[in-house]
């Protein structure tokens, strides 16, 4: 649990480093890459990269807590169950209404 959170954690921070200078670098007439997407559209994708990112810290925190103590946090579980339901909810949102 804590590779695959360590993963996603790693991940999205590495792809948010990579939007921020993108974006900050479209202006650049020999820029080789440029965004051209609205405001509410970076809101989205960093509002997604934090919350993936999130979802990587739990199981980071929960498989810390077992290696720690021998057992699992039913809280934790919990909390990466709920958040896996969003997910799925929100792709489904997002795909019906695009």
């Amino acid at each position: 649990m804590i590779g695959l959170g360590a993963l996603l954690m790693g991940g999205m921070a590495y792809l948010a480093a990579e939007m921020t200078n993108t974006i900050a670098n479209s202006s650049d007439p020999n820029a080789t890459t440029k965004y051209e997407g609205s405001e509410f559209q970076i809101f989205f994708m960093f509002n997604a990269f934090t919350f993936i990112f999130a979802f990587g810290l739990a199981p980071v925190v929960a498989g810390a807590w077992q290696f720690i103590f021998g057992r699992r946090n039913l809280v934790l579980l919990w909390i990466i169950f709920a958040s896996t339901l969003v997910f799925f909810i929100a792709g489904r949102i997002i795909r019906f209404t695009t």
